[in-house]
């Protein structure tokens, strides 16, 4: 009985420091003032987001659900730091309803996470990639 009290309570503490660094995340990007755009930092935010992508699939791949919405919320808050520029083409309006599909893309593949729902997140992955393909043609 002992062992599966140890193991409840290693999930419950790794919900609750994902928990809390999540809601350090946000706080630190919502107090952010808007910035001109940077074409070095979108860039980079890019090429990051397309290797979370890939260390998401492998970690559902490796049945290890809880590193795969570690890496998917990173994707999302790689994109809510994104919102607090303008884009140097195109609308602001545009901008933020792509970051905005971004964003809610991940939350989709997390709580899939939650259900240990492989072909979910695999649905979220697909509908990231739809959804920056759309916004490279508008943005770059």
């Amino acid at each position: 009985m002992a062992a599966g009290n140890n193991i409840k309570e290693d999930i419950f503490m790794k919900k609750r420091s994902f928990l809390v660094v999540s809601i350090v995340v946000l706080v630190l990007f919502a107090v952010q003032a808007f910035a001109a755009y940077d074409s070095a930092t979108v860039k980079k935010a890019m090429r990051t987001h397309a290797a979370l992508l890939g260390e998401t699939s492998n970690a559902v791949e490796a049945n290890d659900f809880f590193l795969a919405a570690e890496k998917l919320m990173e994707n999302a808050t790689l994109f809510k730091s994104l919102m607090v520029m303008s884009p140097k083409k195109g609308s602001e309006a545009e901008w933020n309803r792509i970051l905005n599909g971004m964003l809610k893309a991940a939350f989709k593949g997390i709580g899939a996470c939650g259900e240990e729902n492989a072909e979910g997140v695999a649905a979220a992955i697909s509908e990231l990639k739809a959804v920056k393909k759309e916004g490279h043609k508008m943005f770059k």
